[in-house]
């Protein structure tokens, strides 16, 4: 739970702005994506047509994210799937209220790092809330980088390992 005190504070300050976190000293943009770092955490985030975030925070532990005004029960776990050019993948969101939205929140994998190498696009469909799936459509231009970046950031900054299944990164 205490992961969920610093992802509200960075899916605050994206939800109102263009940076991936709250109090950036550093703040950079690849592609779609753009990424930052304060004292406490790191993030990248990208931002559909719609308005819904998706992305990850690490501080040093990762957590990744979609983020919309989409509604979901919080602490439920809804099935979803990623699919990206030539790749589908499960991907289990654990719903969350984080800052007056909805926040979908996974575990970063090895699947997630190699849909972001997929590009150009990554779809994230879930049913939420009856017999429709709601599709998240999100660029994957600049994604790669971007994470890439965040996860070296959050290892510097506190000189440990964040905690993500993602071998080889």
């Amino acid at each position: 739970m205490a992961r969920l005190g610093w992802l509200g504070l960075a899916l605050a300050a994206t939800c109102c702005s263009s940076v991936p976190a709250s109090a950036q000293e550093a703040m950079a943009s690849t592609g779609d994506w753009q990424y930052g770092a304060d004292d406490e955490l790191a993030a990248a985030s990208t931002r559909n047509d719609q308005g819904a975030l998706f992305g990850l925070v690490c501080s040093p532990d990762c957590i990744g994210f979609i983020q919309s005004n989409q509604a979901c029960v919080p602490g439920r776990i809804y099935d979803g799937i990623m699919r990206s050019l030539g790749r589908e993948d499960r991907m289990p969101l654990e719903c969350q209220r984080v800052g007056g939205r909805f926040a979908l929140l996974f575990t970063p994998t090895s699947a997630f790092v190699e849909t972001l190498r997929n590009g150009p696009q990554v779809t994230v469909f879930v049913r939420l809330i009856g017999t429709t799936d709601t599709a998240f459509r999100f660029s994957l231009n600049g994604a790669y980088d971007a994470i890439y970046i965040t996860l070296a950031t959050a290892v510097a900054a506190s000189n440990q390992t964040p905690d993500v299944q993602t071998p080889g990164l």
